[in-house]
């Protein structure tokens, strides 16, 4: 999707080459398909962020732990530090769901509009023609054109998560 997205200028400028009115409609859907991205970076990054957070904490006090079993078995205090072992994950768990779910539907929604402006846009496309005002095969390229234009947005917004979680981990 990142090799894909610097082709997007070059099909917005086909796109208004075929007509202006198409070039609008691929330019505000791009727009809009660009803001779902942004919306979901901005309401997934505290929850993952936190949700790591807590991993790192929660595998450092495991370690701390697991260096002093021996005494920690001896002691009794090994239900004790299970339980709050397992409060951690579920804690983490919650958080990376919550992401997840708040991703999952942005992502979804982000898929249909692109299959309702692909729509839209032959809508448009048949209506210039019957027009005169472009011939068949310009609405079908345009169709074509927008696709590609607005797959590499709709890529990066589904893989979004995983760009972000490398992001983490380079961190």
């Amino acid at each position: 999707a990142f090799f894909d997205a610097p082709w997007l200028p070059v099909y917005m400028a086909v796109m208004f080459l075929l007509h202006p009115w198409l070039g609008v409609t691929a330019l505000c859907s791009a727009l809009l398909l660009f803001g779902l991205a942004v919306w979901n970076e901005l309401s997934i990054r505290d929850d993952l962020g936190a949700a790591s957070r807590n991993a790192l904490d929660a595998n450092l006090q495991t370690q701390r732990n697991l260096r002093n079993a021996d005494a920690i078995e001896a002691m009794g205090m090994l239900p004790r530090l299970r339980a709050r072992w397992l409060g951690r994950q579920r804690e983490m768990l919650a958080l990376q769901s919550r992401a997840s779910r708040r991703g999952g539907l942005i992502t979804a929604a982000s898929k249909t509009f692109r299959v309702l402006v692909q729509t839209l846009i032959l809508g448009l496309g048949a209506y210039l023609a019957i027009r005169r005002d472009i011939s068949a095969g310009a609405v079908i390229a345009g169709s074509i054109l927008l696709g590609r234009a607005l797959a590499p947005i709709d890529q990066i917004i589904a893989t979004w998560r995983g760009f972000v979680s490398a992001r983490e981990s380079y961190e």
